[in-house]
């Protein structure tokens, strides 16, 4: 895929790294029903993120690639995940003790955030070898009636007991769609109905479906919600309108850009520092009114971070006669 037509990718990949962020900035104290109402927003922004982050995965996921390429491709990534799990297990332990959590259930992801790492990389696994159409298709359709049966229905089998496998199959149709987007009349329609004759008409319906989804689950939308999927839906097409106008400012455009192409070395270093920022404003009564923007501070904060990290890498790498490299996962 040409880079010029990556752009958007990107952007929507930066809106939903920020997104997640607002996930795990949760307001710790309410002293009102407005407090409440704010926290509820910014969950609603935060629940956005992840499923969207999948689909954008899938859709840029390579699987034509000899496995060798492919290992090649990943191997950074496998390496940040242990690194960087490491360093905020051990910011973790410092803070509560060595009894605190077990190093390889922390980097397995078993009860930690690093559960996302272990099904993106279940799910790379799957659909390296499923190359067909018809069985990606095949096993969308039925990862997303297992989602509807267990989330939206609220109806418990054996396998929501496994976490690792319950966290693949809920997560498998928002990538597997994704992937089956890479098709040429599934790209082609796409195309189309992005058309800017179209915009009133999406905007209607992503409003409608993001209003029904509130008003059903009483202001707050989370997995196990009904209607999530409604949600989720009318969500992703109001962000592809978000990513549309912010495009024409050029400098928003390549922070979001940015953001994006680092969305995953992010995701692992932000933790500590979303963990900082919700428990520093939620000391002051005040503070709290800003609870839809304080998760921004967190990503500031955060990015600011990975940018200079990654300034020392190509410096250290440039000593030594090596070339640093951004890796496209």
């Amino acid at each position: 895929m040409n880079e010029k037509y990556r752009e958007p990718i990107w952007c929507l990949k930066g809106l939903a790294i920020i997104s997640v962020i607002y996930a795990h900035c949760p307001n710790r104290v309410s002293y009102s029903a407005v407090d409440a109402f704010l926290d509820n927003v910014r969950n609603n922004i935060g629940t956005v993120g992840v499923p969207i982050f999948l689909l954008l995965s899938g859709y840029l996921f390579h699987n034509n690639i000899s496995a060798r390429q492919f290992w090649r491709k990943k191997r950074k990534l496998m390496i940040q995940w242990l690194f960087w799990g490491t360093a905020v297990w051990g910011y973790e332990v410092l803070r509560k003790g060595l009894g605190y959590a077990n190093l390889l259930k922390w980097l397995a992801g078993i009860g930690t955030y690093l559960w996302f790492m272990h099904t993106i990389v279940i799910l790379w696994l799957i659909f390296y070898y499923a190359r067909n159409v018809r069985i990606q298709i095949t096993l969308f359709v039925l990862s997303l009636l297992y989602h509807i049966i267990t989330y939206d229905f609220g109806i418990r089998t054996f396998i929501n007991d496994i976490g690792v496998v319950n966290n693949v199959l809920c997560h498998m149709p928002f990538f597997a769609f994704g992937l089956c987007l890479q098709n040429e009349r599934a790209y082609g329609f796409l195309e189309r109905l992005l058309r800017k004759k179209y915009i009133w008409f999406r905007g209607g319906i992503a409003l409608i479906c993001i209003f029904f989804a509130l008003l059903i689950n009483k202001n707050k939308v989370a997995y196990g919600s009904p209607l999530f999927l409604m949600f989720i839906a009318g969500s992703g097409i109001l962000c592809i309108e978000i990513c549309r106008i912010i495009r024409q400012n050029e400098r928003i455009s390549s922070i979001l850009c940015w953001l994006g192409k680092n969305s995953y070395i992010i995701y692992l270093t932000h933790m500590p520092i979303a963990g900082i920022v919700s428990n520093v404003c939620s000391r002051s009564r005040y503070l709290l009114y800003g609870v839809i923007l304080y998760p921004l501070a967190a990503v500031a904060v955060s990015a600011a971070g990975v940018f200079l990290l990654d300034r020392i890498c190509k410096k250290i790498s440039g000593c030594f006669g090596y070339r640093h490299r951004r890796t496209d996962y």
